[in-house]
């Protein structure tokens, strides 16, 4: 398998209750990212291809994503890390040519 094949997936479906009352993907950072776009951002540089794995209610915008930001929206987030992946991995396949 080639590296153009690896798709990276930022798993960002969680509920951060460790985190306290507000959500750390919407934390801000120094320069005014949030935690998650900056996470995203630092994927790319690595990865060619990504996916962002976000719950099915979740306003990217608010999240501060990108319009063009390819989403993978998961309706079984709540059911933890496991059922999430599950979920996103056959959706994180590289688009077709």
């Amino acid at each position: 398998m080639s590296s153009s094949n690896v798709v990276a997936l930022v798993m960002a479906a969680g509920y951060s209750r460790r985190f306290g009352e507000s959500d750390k993907r919407c934390a801000p950072l120094v320069d005014g990212r949030s935690l998650l776009a900056a996470s995203v951002a630092n994927a790319e540089q690595a990865f060619p291809l990504l996916r962002v794995a976000i719950r099915e209610e979740d306003d990217a915008t608010l999240l501060g994503l990108a319009d063009n930001t390819p989403l993978i929206r998961l309706h079984q987030a709540h059911l933890g890390l496991g059922a999430s992946l599950a979920e996103a991995a056959p959706n994180a396949t590289p688009d077709e040519a």
